[in-house]
């Protein structure tokens, strides 16, 4: 046993516990006979006291089982899964379970959990909103309460898939050529999402590589490809030898469609030219006017000697000096053009 120091004494305490509410500490303030105190690894009752210390200031639990809690995301379904166990490692059976979850809303609500085998408890509840759902599972009326947390990511690409056993069975059915049909390993030899543990020694000792495999050989025709090339090339000589390509035609097309572009004046030019025209007969007109003012003064000037030898040319036409002039078409002319006339003709 144990004694305890009265308080009279100096505090040399060894061993102290103390209890607040629910919660239970103790404190053993010497080794356990490594350094210091190695006489008292001798006493009968050395593993018993530490054992008792152990279990008492852990969290009490009523139903003497041991539970595990799971928690997996599957087509937007939060599956929750408990196992549980007695001290002889024997399923617990109808055991009263409830179960809360907190989402990312903050608000909480409960599910039921149902027993789906032995040992085995399952419940199920939507998980339409990304973010952190907090899982609480009590075990009994007394149990000690489960916890566990999942998260529910934002795209549906995350989302844990089952495998398509069905498929994998006739992928693994085949049998090559020359070699032997594969085997499919056992899923219950897999560990299980949540569950902690070593892999089955079935799975490190499977081969996945085969090496007695025949190599894979894959053939494929290529004569329509070859049959094609050589229709195009056939047909390519034919038409060369037959047929005479000239391009003649295109200087002739060029040239035709250059002179209707430039045959086709535009309106711009169009006004001009109007303009041009106009602009020039007015200047004819005013030359014309002033010519003949010019000629009326001058014959109102003329002497009397001009007027006699024109008397006289007319009388005598054919003593005209130079050959081949007409002096009617002279006389119709302004007195203007006939002085200009006059000097251009040659000197006797």
């Amino acid at each position: 046993g144990l004694a305890t120091n009265r308080h009279s004494q100096p505090n040399n305490t060894i061993l102290a516990t103390w209890q607040y509410g629910l919660g239970r500490t103790a404190v053993l303030t010497t080794d356990v006979g490594q350094r210091w105190a190695t006489a008292w690894t001798d006493w009968p009752k050395y593993e018993k006291l530490l054992t008792q210390l152990v279990r008492w200031s852990m969290r009490p639990s009523d139903n003497q089982g041991q539970f595990h809690l799971a928690a997996d995301l599957r087509d937007h379904l939060i599956r929750v899964t408990v196992t549980g166990l007695d001290e002889d490692k024997s399923y617990l059976n109808s055991v009263q379970m409830a179960g809360a979850i907190v989402g990312p809303t903050g608000e909480p609500s409960r599910f039921a959990l149902t027993q789906t085998a032995p040992g085995r408890y399952l419940g199920e509840f939507p998980a339409n909103t990304p973010g952190n759902y907090y899982v609480a599972v009590q075990p009994g009326a007394r149990g000690t309460p489960l916890r566990t947390a999942i998260n529910v990511p934002q795209s549906a690409e995350f989302d844990r898939t089952t495998s398509n056993d069905l498929l994998l069975e006739q992928l693994a059915s085949g049998v090559p050529t020359g070699g032997q049909p594969g085997r499919l390993l056992e899923p219950e030899a897999a560990i299980q999402p949540g569950e902690v543990g070593e892999p089955e020694p079935s799975l490190l000792s499977a081969d996945v590589f085969r090496h007695d495999l025949a190599p894979a050989k894959h053939y494929q025709a290529i004569w329509p490809f070859v049959l094609l090339v050589a229709g195009c090339l056939f047909f390519s000589d034919v038409f060369c030898r037959r047929v005479q390509i000239s391009f003649d035609w295109w200087p002739k097309w060029s040239n035709g469609w250059r002179s209707r572009a430039m045959a086709e004046p535009s309106e711009t030019a169009i006004r001009l030219d109007r303009l041009k025209r106009q602009k020039q007969a007015a200047i004819s007109l005013t030359a014309s006017e002033m010519a003949k003012a010019s000629d009326k003064h001058f014959v109102a000037e003329s002497s009397g000697e001009e007027a006699s030898q024109a008397k006289q040319a007319i009388e005598s036409p054919a003593t005209s000096p130079v050959l081949g002039f007409d002096e009617s078409a002279e006389s119709s002319l302004s007195y203007t053009e006939r002085l200009l006339r006059a000097k251009r003709r040659p000197n006797n």
